[in-house]
């Protein structure tokens, strides 16, 4: 038995170089969304998923577009969510940006401060906390912009890499179909993932 341990563990270590998957599984259309706790930019706060599913006394389909400072995609992509933010204000609708960023919370805020930017922004240094999980990083590179969007049942309902400059028409649509799904209970959070009744 200990040979075959001391045999296995060089193995398994091989397998998660080949194969980071295995190690850090990513979920896919269709999977519920994992549970996450990330920093807000210029709060002490942290800000939960099943939080953002459920602020404000109703449940809400959840916009999670992954960015960095340095990607001009994804600078082109801020604007139209913003337009979808102020369309769907008052909505069951959360747009969230999550910062993949190297540098600084500080270096973050100063991007937001000169592109005036009005969404709320979570901090995922590296991609670390979420980006792995949601296929942002993979092989410690990010694909910017990546779009992730959530049902109000807590269910990955599109995983979208890349700028698309009809973003506002296509998020819309989306949007539109899912605040007319039939809304199901939300239970507590089991092993990382919401569970649905």
């Amino acid at each position: 038995m200990k040979n075959n341990l001391k045999f296995m563990l060089p193995v398994l270590f091989l397998m998660t170089l080949i194969h980071p998957d295995w190690v850090y599984p990513q979920v896919k259309v269709g999977d519920p969304a994992p549970e996450f706790a990330l920093k807000q930019l210029g709060t002490d706060s942290r800000v939960r998923l099943k939080d953002m599913l459920t602020a404000g006394q109703q449940r809400n389909v959840v916009v999670l577009s992954y960015f960095d400072t340095h990607c001009k995609p994804c600078l082109e992509e801020i604007p139209h969510l913003q337009n979808l933010a102020a369309k769907y204000k008052g909505q069951p609708v959360q747009i969230y940006l999550v910062s993949v960023d190297r540098g600084t919370a500080q270096s973050v805020k100063d991007f937001i401060s000169t592109h005036t930017v009005t969404l709320p922004v979570l901090l995922d240094q590296y991609g670390m906390a979420t980006g792995e999980q949601y296929g942002v990083v993979k092989y410690d590179q990010a694909t910017l912009p990546t779009l992730i969007v959530i049902s109000r049942n807590g269910i990955i309902k599109k995983n979208e890499q890349g700028y698309d400059p009809n973003i506002e028409t296509v998020l819309s649509a989306e949007l539109e179909t899912l605040l007319k799904e039939p809304v199901q209970q939300l239970s507590s959070v089991e092993q990382g993932n919401l569970t649905i009744l």
